[in-house]
Parts: C-alpha cells; structure tokens; sequence
C-alpha cells in the first residue's frame, strides 16, 4: 500500500463509523477525552486534511492556521460530507511535489518569525494519516469504554500506521 491507499482505506472506516455513530455519542463529553467529544476528534483530523488540501493550492501549509469548524464536532453528515471531499482530492495529488510548510514548534503566531521547512505531498499526507490514526485510537477507546455497543468497522481495528509496524517488526532473540 501507498499513503494514498493508506487514506483511502482509513478514510472508508471513519465514513462507516460515523454511520454508525448516534448524534447522542457524536456530541457527548467523555472522561476519556477530558470532556471532549467523538466529534472533536473527527473535526481536528478533517481540520488538518483541510488545512493541506488547501496548502496545496497555496503551496504552502500552515496548519497553526487550519480553520475549526464547530458543524464537524456537532454533526456527523457534515462530517461525512468532508471525508467526500477529502477523498475526491486525494486522486489529483502529487505526493511527489514539494510543498512549503510552516513550523509549529514556535510559540510566536507571526509567520515570519517561525521557521519554513521544504516538504513533500505524500510526507504531508503521511502525517496527516498518522494525526488520523492518534485520534482515532481515542475514539477507539472512548467507544469501548462508553459505548460498547457500537460496533467498529474492521479497518479501523488496527490502522495503516500500526499495522506496519506489527508486520515489519521482527521478535527479537536472546543472545548471550
């Protein structure tokens, strides 16, 4: 798989869950989330796709920048409605052009004062599916716990990123 496949497959989970999501649990304040909700997970991972969607046109991204949109934490049809659109994008980009991205570790807001670092399409994408697979094992969690009976789409059990490192990872052996 590519990080396109990778989003693709990731991107199909998160339609199905939120198809199995009530509005109840969507907007519900979990301890697991320290008050959050389940929708606020959706609305920074869509958040951060939207940001370098929109970064490709500029070619930059500044994800200090990204909007937040209180219709994604509030309504899965908003969200799913995004997840569309993301998923339309992601066939016209070039993973191997390079993009412009502002740093984030600085605590200024002015952009001249933060760092501009060269990146790539699919390095961008690679850490937005690894953003994507954080919040979603908080909502992985948070469902079991709370909800028990809303049942997970299979693809999203063990995402891309962690599914990886299971395979590639080799036991190790004693030696002496």
């Amino acid at each position: 798989m590519n990080v396109k496949q990778d989003t693709l497959f990731v991107i199909g989970g998160m339609s199905e869950l939120l198809e199995r999501i009530p509005p109840h649990v969507y907007s519900s304040g979990l301890p697991t989330l320290h008050g959050g909700t389940i929708g606020e997970q959706f609305g920074r991972i869509l958040g951060f796709y939207t940001c370098l969607l929109d970064g490709t046109e500029r070619n930059f991204v500044d994800y200090d920048a990204r909007r937040h949109s209180p219709e994604l934490a509030e309504k899965t049809n908003a969200a799913l409605a995004v997840l569309d659109f993301v998923r339309e994008q992601l066939g016209q980009m070039d993973e191997e052009r390079w993009i412009h991205v502002y740093g984030e570790f600085n605590t200024s807001k002015s952009r001249g004062e933060r760092p501009m670092f060269v990146s790539s399409i699919g390095r961008e994408l690679q850490g937005a599916l690894d953003h994507a697979a954080y919040h979603l094992a908080l909502v992985r969690v948070s469902l079991e716990l709370y909800f028990p009976e809303i049942k997970l789409p299979a693809s999203l059990a063990a995402l891309p990123p962690t599914m990886k490192h299971r395979w590639d990872v080799q036991p190790r052996t004693a030696t002496r």
